[in-house]
């Protein structure tokens, strides 16, 4: 192997931290703490936080079983990642998004959640649309 392989091999990529973000959601979202993840997959916790930063690549096989044990599809982990763009950032603002997070995916039923998750979007979007007409509606400071 040439030396520029060899390196190219041993660098993280984006679609390394992609995936181990998602990782790390989907973990958090069950309540597991890495440790237990890791007994569940015969790894240390320090091996599954190198995973969830991409320091480290994740075998296809390893990351099948980590989609069995957090009982996502293995699409999941690749869910946002396009081949041409950067992916989408993974980190959850604060104990109330990944609260929210979490009550959304315990719902079994996929139909019910993703309408669950239109619904937060509209909101979301309608809230936005009414500050920039509130905005745009506040009369001018005279000076």
């Amino acid at each position: 192997m040439t030396r520029t392989a060899q390196t190219n091999r041993k660098r993280s990529t984006h679609y390394d931290r992609h995936v181990g973000g998602r990782l790390r959601l989907a973990r958090t979202s069950r309540g597991m703490s890495q440790s237990d993840l890791g007994q569940t997959l015969g790894l240390t916790f320090q091996q599954v936080q190198k995973y969830e930063r991409g320091a480290n690549r994740i075998s296809a096989g390893r990351l099948f079983e980590a989609s069995i044990i957090l009982k996502v599809e293995i699409v999941y982990f690749f869910e946002g990642l396009d081949g041409c763009a950067e992916p989408i950032p993974l980190e959850i603002a604060d104990d109330e998004a990944s609260s929210l997070f979490a009550m959304v995916w315990s719902i079994e039923d996929s139909d019910v959640r993703k309408l669950i998750v239109d619904l937060i979007s509209a909101l979301a979007t309608g809230d936005a649309k009414q500050r920039k007409r509130r905005t745009l509606r506040q009369p001018k400071a005279t000076r």
